[in-house]
């Protein structure tokens, strides 16, 4: 398994290069620069809370709304079209 993952910086390697904290907006722009995946970006619709219809806040459980707004469950740009 480490054999895997030895051509990774090691953690925090970043926010030190940076001179910042790990969890800083600073390292998160970086990591979003240099994403080699950026360009799928606009290939996915990603639903955030805000985009919901408005309705009863305790009528929803918090692990669904949490699910549809995470980046795992993105759904195909096109499917916004049917």
């Amino acid at each position: 398994l480490s054999m895997q993952f030895s051509s990774l910086p090691a953690e925090g390697c970043v926010a030190a290069t940076l001179g910042c904290a790990p969890t800083s907006r600073d390292v998160a722009a970086y990591l979003d620069q240099h994403d080699e995946l950026r360009h799928m970006r606009d290939e996915f619709l990603v639903p955030k809370i805000s985009d919901l219809p408005p309705c009863r806040i305790m009528l929803l459980r918090k692990r669904s709304v949490r699910g549809l707004c995470d980046r795992r469950r993105a759904l195909p740009r096109t499917s916004e079209e049917l």
